[in-house]
């Protein structure tokens, strides 16, 4: 948990604020054989409202993928309700990215927002997961 601390300089009084983290998980794995560009069978609902921050991506070899994620309020979203703009979940010749960016993302989460992601590219990749965090 991340802590914001406050301190009242005449008392040395120290408030510890603690925000909650969530995380929207995303795996696919294509039993040994390489992944191709295909729609996630998850469509995660949050049950909260947050901000998204960051995205995680780990894959069980190295390789390149990019993943485009969607969002819906109240039903099963498409392409149409991409809110990973033009910086999708991405994996560059590696095994994990962390802390990916989110330029351009639609960031704001609500209860009963509905996720949805696709694999738009890929290469080697046989298994992976990617995780969006917001607090």
């Amino acid at each position: 948990d991340e802590a914001e601390i406050k301190s009242n300089a005449t008392n040395y009084i120290a408030i510890v604020t603690r925000v909650p983290k969530h995380v929207i998980t995303f795996s696919a794995d294509g039993g040994g054989s390489a992944l191709t560009a295909v729609g996630f069978s998850d469509f995660p609902t949050a049950t909260f409202s947050c901000t998204i921050y960051r995205t995680d991506v780990s894959a069980d070899q190295s390789g390149s993928i990019t993943i485009d994620v969607w969002k819906r309020a109240g039903a099963i979203p498409a392409a149409a309700q991409k809110i990973s703009a033009s910086a999708p979940i991405t994996l560059s010749t590696a095994q994990l990215n962390q802390n990916g960016s989110i330029g351009g993302w639609t960031t704001a989460v609500s209860p009963g927002d509905v996720f949805g992601a696709t694999i738009a590219t890929t290469a080697t990749i046989t298994k992976v997961t990617a995780q969006i965090w917001c607090k």
